[in-house]
């Protein structure tokens, strides 16, 4: 009897426990999604889409909406993300529908990290939709709270563009304002790239979606901060770019940061830069431009100056306008101001008049070979950096406002064709020369080695036909000791008396007479 007690008393602890689990299509008022359980996620009615616990990192989930057609694991493309900036742990981390109609995302140590901040007084539940919308409401049918109403970076097909609706990216952000008329819709987007607003126009059909036919399409806020327009084939895993609001990312303000400038080369791509004298303020993120590597008193005009950066525009942040106004008036005006960082001089093409823009922030840089215009920056005379580490480091045309810097022109020329037949005559008459001489130093060293020869024979063959040697005057000299015995003196000279020694008759021959 006791056993029987406590069995109906564990299965009505245990009934309400499992009670809170989520079905795959719905999630009720009361239950939740665990990251515990790879199994807890919610599945639209055709299977197109998923929402649950997606992996953003080692041990980090963040709640999304994926495309779960074809089977992608876990690289997925993932269309709606609630907690994209704080990641939860992997381990007791939770999605709760409370009974109050709220829905909540908490994290292992029971914090918050996502909340709709929603109130029902009725039951509440939460159910994925095949448009990929997830939609939170009552027993009356009533929208509590929707995921199309907050997109994050990608919009779908059938997603009402109503009133203003926003794309955001970490670095950027999109924001949709919608005029309807009876003909068409017209989407005037503002892309605003960490804060700094670009204008452009797209125009979409009322009854045009984004998926049509056997296409899936999507359109997504990339990192880059370009909107583009994927489309992919049913069944296919591979996105394809069918349009992008710019081609040339240096279009996108801001891309590159404050006190920077971005410059476009079709091979290579966009490439960020700093101004001259300025260095990135963080090295691994452009977003962040650049600061500077100088202090500029703003009383000493005398030691300020400006560099030429030739058809470089900053736009917006103008200080003032001036029309009509000369290089050293513009210059005049940038100096009185402490906020002035810089100044664009241009000429409008519809009158051709200069203008004067004075900038109180250098943002949105770009140079543009066609710009006609110039930009000058505002430095100290005495600069901490070279002209050659301005235009290495630049990459495009620089001046002083006082010194120009030369420019180096790379120029080729085409050379003429070689002459077969004279190149062959001159190099026979280097090879004939060569061997000429050659041979004349070969002749002179056997003649000169004949006569050493010759010599050498007629001083041989002296001895033999007379029977006397040749003596030499050192040694007749040693003979008679220096000439100091002397015995005689007759008409032909003076007799002295020596010793020689005669090597080739081994003897001696004793007391011989030498006539000086």
């Amino acid at each position: 009897m006791d056993t029987v007690f406590f069995m109906i008393v564990l299965s009505l602890i245990i009934l309400p426990i499992f009670s809170y689990s989520a079905t795959n299509s719905a999630l009720r008022g009361g239950s939740y999604l665990s990251a515990e359980n790879p199994e807890d996620f919610l599945t639209s009615a055709g299977g197109d889409f998923s929402a649950g616990f997606y992996p953003v990192g080692d041990n980090a989930y963040c709640f999304a909406i994926w495309l779960s057609k074809p089977s992608c694991g876990k690289n997925c493309t993932v269309v709606w993300m609630a907690n994209r900036d704080f990641p939860v742990n992997g381990k007791r981390s939770e999605l709760l529908l409370l009974k109050t109609g709220n829905l909540i995302f908490t994290n292992a140590g029971r914090t918050t990290a996502w909340s709709t901040d929603t109130t029902s007084q009725s039951p509440a539940d939460l159910h994925l939709h095949d448009t990929g919308n997830l939609v939170l409401k009552n027993v009356e049918d009533d929208v509590i709270w929707q995921s199309f109403d907050s997109p994050t970076d990608t919009l779908l097909p059938l997603q009402p563009l109503t009133n203003i609706r926003s794309l955001s990216h970490q670095e950027a952000t999109l924001t949709f304002l919608v005029v309807s008329t009876s003909y068409f819709s017209m989407i005037k987007i503002f892309l605003v790239f960490s804060m700094r607003v670009l204008r452009f126009q797209v125009l979409i059909g009322q009854s045009r979606g984004i998926k049509t036919g056997k296409e899936e399409r999507r359109l997504t806020l990339d990192s880059d901060g370009s909107a583009r327009l994927y489309s992919r084939e049913m069944g296919s895993a591979t996105w394809v770019v069918s349009w992008q609001a710019k081609t040339q990312l240096c279009e996108i303000h801001g891309i590159c940061g404050p006190n920077s400038t971005c410059n476009y080369n079709p091979l290579s791509g966009s490439k960020c830069s700093c101004l001259p004298g300025y260095k990135m303020k963080k090295t691994d993120d452009w977003s962040y431009g650049c600061e500077q590597k100088f202090n500029l008193l703003c009383s000493n005009h005398t030691e300020i100056d400006f560099i030429q950066l030739k058809h470089v525009e900053f736009y917006g942040y103008d200080g003032n306008f001036y029309r009509n106004v000369s290089l050293e008036e513009c210059k005049k005006f940038c100096l009185e101001s402490c906020n002035c960082k810089g100044f664009q001089y241009r000429y409008m093409l519809e009158n051709d008049i200069p203008h004067c823009f004075p900038k109180t922030l250098l943002s949105n840089g770009q140079y543009t070979p066609s710009f006609i215009g110039d930009f000058f920056v505002k430095v100290p005379k005495t600069r901490l950096f070279s002209s050659n580490e301005v235009a290495s480091g630049f990459g495009f045309d620089i001046c002083s406002s006082e010194h120009a810097m030369p420019m180096a022109l790379h120029r080729e020329y085409a050379r003429r064709p070689e002459n077969g037949t004279l190149k062959f005559m001159l190099l026979f008459a280097y090879g004939f020369g060569g061997v000429e001489i050659i041979g004349i130093l070969l002749v002179w060293c056997l003649l000169n080695k004949s006569q050493k020869d010759s010599n050498e024979a007629t001083e041989n063959y002296h001895p033999a036909t007379t029977g006397f040697k040749r003596f030499t005057y050192s040694e007749l000299k040693k003979a008679i000791r220096n000439f100091s015995q002397e015995i005689g003196r007759a008409a032909g000279g003076i007799v002295y008396q020596g010793m020689l020694e005669i090597c080739s008759k081994h003897k001696r021959l004793p007391h011989r007479t030498f006539m000086r």
